[in-house]
């Protein structure tokens, strides 16, 4: 009687285990899922601040790239080139 007490004992053990293992699966999913996702979203971070940064940079060289154009027109004028025609 005691050693069948004892096997049902160590059934519902076994029992018990295998409903946890069972589970073990998805709980792995989700972390993997939540772990992909953190990393999803601070990759699309990254990459907003770089196009942030690339778009400050393009506006910054079409700035530059007009200074000094009004700069050499300026001095082009200051010199009087010939080869501007006089307004």
């Amino acid at each position: 009687m005691a050693y069948e007490r004892r096997i049902r004992n160590l059934e519902s053990q076994v029992r018990a285990h295998e409903a946890q293992l069972r589970e073990v699966p998805a709980q792995i999913h989700s972390e993997m899922d939540a772990i992909l996702t953190k990393a999803t979203d601070h990759l699309d971070e990254r990459l907003t601040l770089q196009a942030q940064s690339i778009d400050a940079l393009q506006q910054t060289v079409t700035q530059t790239d007009e200074l000094l154009e009004r700069v050499l027109e300026s001095l082009d004028l200051l010199r009087g080139d010939p080869s501007e025609p006089a307004a």
